[in-house]
């Protein structure tokens, strides 16, 4: 809000028929085009006293998302790490899903699942989806695992002490060779259930 303040403060000038939103958001704040004045309300050219629609609102909240909060939430992501770490997949959940054409026959168009790490403050910190995650071999996790260990070497971080999941057996094996220094431990649901 406080930039768009400071961008009015700075162009008043006269209307230019080139003026948009989109206009000002590429433009950046320092070029030299301005920004338009409201119509008045009985303004045929202007908005003629109808409401702003659901569209108009729509496009001007991803136009300044993209502008201004695109960056900042890649930023973040890329810093996401984690101390303690959670590894869960979808493979059942994914395998459930079924589509129905218009003659009425349902087929299995999902193969494989969505393969997520989470960290403690519950922020998914590292995913694959099921177009790269087929078959849940060590081979896919430990590709995983290898990129989050890359995001804690280039943060300067240590590797993350645990790796909690509901199937440590068989994550074991792509824990130690990504991260040797983390251990693969069994998620405290599960421990309860055996």
């Amino acid at each position: 809000m406080l930039e768009y303040l400071e961008a009015v403060r700075a162009r008043e000038c006269q209307n230019d028929s080139k003026n948009s939103l989109g206009n000002y958001f590429n433009s950046g704040v320092t070029s030299g085009t301005c920004l338009q004045a409201f119509s008045a309300p009985d303004d045929a050219l202007g908005y003629g006293d109808k409401s702003v629609s659901r569209d108009t609102i729509t496009e001007v909240f991803i136009e300044f998302s993209t502008h201004t909060r695109q960056i900042e939430s890649a930023n973040y992501l890329k810093s996401l790490s984690a101390i303690c770490a959670s590894l869960d997949n979808t493979f059942k959940a994914a395998n459930k899903a079924t589509l129905t054409n218009k003659d009425g026959q349902k087929t299995k168009e999902i193969k494989g699942g969505i393969l997520t790490v989470l960290n403690e403050g519950n922020e998914i910190i590292s995913w694959v989806s099921t177009e790269f995650c087929q078959t849940r071999t060590n081979a896919e996790i430990a590709e995983l695992l290898l990129g989050l260990k890359h995001r804690h070497d280039v943060l300067g971080l240590p590797q993350p002490k645990m790796m909690v999941a509901d199937n440590c057996c068989h994550i074991r094996g792509a824990v130690a060779s990504a991260m040797p220094e983390t251990e693969a431990k069994l998620d405290v649901w599960h421990f309860s259930a055996r």
